[in-house]
């Protein structure tokens, strides 16, 4: 076979089964006994390459952790779940890359996609209610918004009602010569995943109107004199 796999994702296409002598399949159901029998076969045969395979180990294992995170729906953690740094920076990373996944890309208030030919794209994996507060990394907790959108959604100059219509507020003194204002997106729709299991949670949407998009309008006098 002439073809090299770089991952344990294409090894494991081209495999359809195997036979294991049954002391090994044992060995292998133990979670220790697997990470030694790793270790012994990396020092054997790839001790020259121990960071190239360090890394493909690492590249999988989030891919894995992303493939569970959207299969399941995501989940809400403990606080003990979180007393991990690691953790907490593959968590953050999983749930934000299948956020935007789910939404193709597009920013879900503006329609807005661009990826160059390195996979780099434009839109940001948003929490509606912060994670900080509610440790809430579910996928209808999440919105894929472009910077600015998901700047603005962030400090309240808009929200999502519960028929996933676009609300603007009303305080916002904007001049926007290249773009289009805030305020036309007032009534449109939200741009949606393909799978209504994904969609942003109404609880969640509506949360953020009472909490952060009614309460971030200043003093109207204040408005005025700005405006």
């Amino acid at each position: 076979m002439s073809f090299k796999p770089k991952s344990l994702k294409s090894l494991k296409s081209l495999i359809l089964y195997a036979f294991l002598d049954q002391e090994l399949f044992l060995l292998l159901q133990d979670r220790i006994s697997r990470s030694a029998l790793i270790n012994v076969l990396v020092e054997t045969w790839f001790a020259h390459k121990k960071e190239q395979v360090n890394k493909l180990f690492q590249i999988d294992a989030f891919q894995e952790f992303q493939n569970t995170l959207k299969d399941s729906g995501g989940k809400v953690y403990t606080v003990e779940e979180l007393n991990s740094e690691d953790k907490v920076i593959v968590r953050d990373a999983a749930f934000r890359k299948v956020v935007v996944s789910v939404y193709n890309y597009h920013c879900a208030f503006c329609g807005l996609k661009i990826i160059t030919s390195l996979g780099q794209n434009i839109v940001d994996g948003a929490h509606i209610q912060p994670f900080a507060e509610f440790r809430d990394d579910r996928i209808d907790n999440g919105l894929s918004l472009c910077k600015n959108h998901h700047w603005a959604f962030d400090r309240g100059w808009f929200g999502v009602d519960e028929r996933y219509k676009i609300r603007i507020a009303q305080n916002l003194a904007e001049t926007a010569p290249n773009n289009r204002a805030l305020r036309e997106f007032e009534g449109e729709s939200l741009y949606l995943p393909n799978h209504e299991l994904y969609y942003p949670r109404i609880e969640a949407l509506q949360w953020h109107l009472e909490t952060v998009f009614q309460q971030a309008s200043p003093d109207e006098s204040l408005f005025d004199q700005i405006a």
